[in-house]
């Protein structure tokens, strides 16, 4: 929520994003910021070479930034984004300022740090290893970097595009002092809207890489299309930064050394909220859409509220994680509702999006 928490880099994002907007700023305008930081803080850090060797090696080295929601680490070894949580009850929801939670609980990076769950492939990059950093110099002065800024503006989650957007271009500002340069290189931003579809974000992250020249990739909305994106950036060698999609795979299962993320996962908000719902109740049943992101978000739920002592009524097992799995594009959900509420469960937790 844009009220937590009570920083200054919060209060810039705040503040530009209602005096450019209109409104405050959502999960996903500030998830935009924090890749707009990440991009130029790394470009800085390598002295203006945004090649995928020169980003790599500097994110993989204990490479941290501040940003709207504290300050965040990307895990060298997985690339994951350790970051502050907050677990906050919904309160006075008709507050015309939009004020209304109430925070229950702050948790620290290493509170909502998921295990490494990479495959087995790359099981031997953890635990990490540390090394020191070198102040660069900047020999890439004066040639333009070029950002491909992956987003939905028209598909089934196109409700988030426009805040992960408007989040990066505000990052962008603040990031360089409004000066849109790095390392003396001005940076220019093409952006493409892939309507959550796997297959075009596909061609428009190749059409960006060989036509437009993009040396940096930024996105997805969807996970799924995240997930698709994935191998062609390493195919292509260059760095794709994950936000906001939030499925854990993206940084375990299907792990790519060219890929990073300043997103949170599902398992951090599982771990965050799963903790704080075992106080409502003893027994469980989840909702969530039947792709990447709700499958991901939900069999991270599954396992945390399972070693709270919590008890799933439905399903179960770990591949149906305690779940009424829903197609995203539901709009009759009686008959999801109606198993939800034959369960007899206590809690209801609902991974959604769109």
């Amino acid at each position: 929520h844009y009220t937590y928490p009570d920083n200054a880099i919060n209060d810039w994002l705040v503040e530009r994003h209602i005096e450019e907007y209109g409104s405050p700023p959502d999960l996903w305008a500030s998830g935009g910021m924090m890749a707009a930081i990440m991009v130029v803080e790394g470009v800085a850090a390598t002295g203006g070479d945004a090649s995928a060797d020169a980003l790599i090696a500097v994110y993989e080295d204990d490479f941290a930034f501040d940003g709207p929601k504290g300050q965040v680490l990307i895990r060298p070894y997985d690339h994951v984004a350790l970051q502050p949580l907050y677990f906050a009850r919904l309160d006075n929801v008709t507050d015309p300022d939009l004020k209304f939670v109430e925070l229950i609980k702050e948790f620290a990076p290493e509170e909502a740090a998921p295990p490494c769950q990479l495959p087995e492939a790359y099981a031997d990059r953890c635990p990490p290893a540390e090394e020191g950093a070198a102040e660069p110099e900047s020999p890439f002065a004066g040639q333009e970097v070029v950002v491909g800024l992956m987003t939905d503006k028209s598909g089934a989650l196109a409700v988030y595009g426009p805040s992960q957007t408007q989040g990066f271009y505000l990052g962008l500002e603040y990031a360089t002092n409004g000066t849109m340069e790095v390392a003396g290189r001005p940076i220019t931003v093409i952006e493409k809207d892939n309507g959550s579809d796997p297959e075009t974000g596909v061609s428009q992250a190749r059409e960006l890489i060989e036509a437009e020249g993009a040396e940096i990739l930024v996105g997805n909305v969807s996970s799924g299309v995240a997930l698709a994106v994935m191998p062609v950036a390493e195919e292509n060698d260059v760095v794709f930064i994950a936000e906001p999609a939030a499925a854990p795979q993206i940084t375990a299962d299907n792990f790519s050394p060219n890929t990073f993320r300043t997103s949170r996962t599902s398992y951090q908000d599982a771990l965050v909220m799963g903790t704080g719902l075992l106080d409502e109740g003893e027994t469980f049943v989840q909702i969530a859409p039947d792709y990447a992101f709700g499958i991901g978000s939900a069999c991270s739920f599954y396992p945390v509220v399972k070693a709270g002592g919590g008890e799933f009524v439905i399903n179960d097992t770990p591949e149906e994680c305690g779940t009424v799995f829903a197609p995203l594009d539901t709009t009759d959900f009686t008959p999801y509702i109606n198993q939800i509420l034959d369960s007899g469960a206590d809690v209801l937790i609902v991974t959604w999006a769109g």
